[in-house]
This record gives structure tokens, sequence and C-alpha cells, in this order.
């Protein structure tokens, strides 16, 4: 359960929670062993608004709140290293240890994900994606080549995934989504809604009621459906390269793929297996 990073976010959270949130961060080793007046002394709340804050993190009460903030406490720690992960090898290292430096910034990008993406969110966007008529795609750079991967995913499974640029008119494209279809944005730093057209395009699928997922390390943009957030820790530029964030983001489209795979598993292994057997037969004849 990603109890840091929903306490970091302080999404939804009221002015007095937000503080309440502020505290606890600041005081995070010290707030896993204290009673809950202790903390509403020290942070000048309250029973009862640390109790909705529990509440709106997830959790049934203080007692469980305490056990999972050690929990992800523990795994944010052990997922961390020395390794930079914008330069994770130097000038003049080996092979080896360029291969062992880039291990550990992947592994730590899975880690970081596993410990912040909330299972519930990636479940809630696996329902959208799969009720959805088409999904349109955003992505710019790197990004946009892990939209790309994730909409041939997609096809697999019988869902049209539409790579809204790829004709150089997003706003065009966009124009063609009817009430269930959906987005899905992926982005690292969340500089992909930062233009007019974007805008205009995000305000049109608005209207038409798609709903709009939203796989990043930057804040959530009003109106969208569902994020799924992990920390961030890559620089947006000045990196040798996106290590980090491609990584946080393929693991998550995976795992969306795997989530949205499993809620029709039967059907879906019967049409990938068709395609899988149609390719099969193409490339017997090909041969011939």
């Amino acid at each position: 359960m990603a109890i840091l990073s929903n306490l970091e976010r302080k999404e939804g959270f009221t002015e007095s929670e937000r503080m309440l949130a502020g505290f606890i961060l600041d005081h995070v080793d010290e707030v896993v062993h204290m009673s809950i007046t202790c903390l509403a002394e020290q942070a000048y709340s309250s029973n009862a608004s640390i109790i909705r804050l529990c509440r709106k993190l997830g959790v049934a009460g203080y007692r469980e709140f305490r056990i999972e903030l050690a929990a992800d406490l523990e795994r944010t720690r052990s997922a961390r290293s020395d390794v930079d992960v914008d330069r994770p090898f130097e000038r003049g290292e080996s092979t080896a240890a360029i291969m062992n430096g880039l291990a550990i910034v992947l592994k730590e990008a899975v880690d970081a994900s596993i410990a912040s993406v909330d299972s519930h969110a990636v479940d809630r966007a696996a329902r959208v994606i799969r009720r959805a008529r088409h999904v349109y795609l955003f992505g710019t750079g790197d990004s946009r080549i892990s939209a790309m991967a994730f909409a041939n995913m997609l096809l697999k499974l019988g869902i049209h995934g539409i790579i809204a640029d790829e004709y150089g008119d997003t706003f065009a494209s966009v124009s063609a989504a009817m009430p269930g279809d959906a987005a899905f944005f992926v982005t690292y730093g969340g500089s992909i809604v930062n233009n007019s057209a974007m805008h205009r395009s995000i305000q049109l699928l608005q209207e038409r009621g798609c709903p709009m997922i939203w796989p990043s390390s930057a804040p959530m943009p009003f109106g969208m459906t569902c994020g799924l957030w992990f920390p961030a820790r890559e620089m947006v530029h000045g990196s040798m390269a996106t290590f980090y964030s491609q990584m946080c983001i393929r693991y998550l489209l995976n795992c969306l793929y795997g989530a949205v795979y499993a809620l029709d598993y039967e059907a879906n292994a019967a049409h990938k297996d068709s395609i899988d057997e149609l390719k099969v037969m193409l490339d017997a004849l090909g041969e011939a």
C-alpha cells in the first residue's frame, strides 16, 4: 500500500489534512511508534481528523495506518541505493560495472512502482480499458514508444489502441472519440498536457464522457479518472537516458495488460492463441 506516496501527493486532502500529512512526513520515524493521542497533540490535530485521514489513505484505522506506514517506509528504504538513476555509470567504467549499475536502477524502478502504485487503481484502470470501444493513447518522446508498445499489446486482446498524434493532428484524432472510448496519457513529468492543443483535447474527451487514465510521476490533472503514480527520481532533462522512468512506465503497462487479460482470462487466452496460430499458418504459407 502506497501510504508514503499518498501522503506526499495530498490528493483530495483538506487544508488541515495537508498540515497533518506534512507533520507525519517530517516525523515519520517517530509517528510509527506514536499513539493516536500523542500524534494529535504534537500535530495540533484531533483523533477524529487522524481517523478521517487514515480512511482517505485506504486504511480502516490508526493501528492499521501505523503498520502500513512502517512497512512502506521499510520498502522505500530497502529500494534505495547509492547508484545515481540519472548517471548510473561513470567515464572509464567496465562493461560489467555498467551492466551492474543499470540492473540496480531498473530493479529500483520496479521496486518503487510496487511500493507506490495501488493495486486497486490498476484494477480500476483495467476495467476502464476492458469496457472501452477505443483507447486513445498520448505520449511524447520515449513515453510515446511505450504507449505504442502498449497499443500493440492491447491489440492482442482485441482492444483497438489509437496513437492520438499518429497523423500529426491530435485534436482531429480525438474529435472522433465517442462515449465508451477511453484515453491513456503515458508521461513521466506531466509536461504532455502543457499546451493548448492538449487542453482542448482533454476538454473534448471530458465532454464526450471518456474516462482518462494517468500513469505518471506527476500530479494527476483535474478531470482524470484514474492515476497510477510512482515516485519521481529521474531528472526530466539532463539524465543519461530514461532508464528509470521508462522502466517504471513499462512495468505499470505490463501490470495493466495482465490485469486486463485476467478480467476475461479464458476468452483472452483463446483470442491470443488464435492470433498466434494464424501467424504460424501465414509463416508456413510464406515458406512454401
